[in-house]
């Protein structure tokens, strides 16, 4: 398991890791998508897909089988951003 931030998302404690280079260069896109936002107003579709994208690759790095639809059904408004704070390696939490 790579070392990350521990953080709850649903019901399930999860290790996030941060994102690497590759997957950084490939979501650049989407994290431009997400420059705009401000405290989760106004979130379009296009935005939630990409929130959703960026957590999922880094969630993958450790747990290859989760899906999109785990998280859509377990992501909020509430804990999206503290977990693409980690998994960008900007978290304010403890890594483990």
């Amino acid at each position: 398991m790579i070392d990350g931030t521990k953080l709850k998302i649903g019901d399930k404690e999860f290790v996030v890791s941060a994102l690497n280079f590759k997957q950084v260069r490939e979501l650049r896109p989407l994290f431009k998508k997400l420059q705009d936002l401000q405290g989760g107003e106004n979130v379009d579709s296009e935005q939630l897909d990409a929130m959703i994208e960026i957590v999922h690759q880094g969630l993958q790095r450790n747990y290859p089988d989760i899906t999109k639809e785990e998280l859509e059904e377990n992501l909020d408004m509430q804990n999206i951003q503290g977990i693409i704070n980690a998994v960008t390696g900007q978290a304010r939490v403890k890594n483990v």
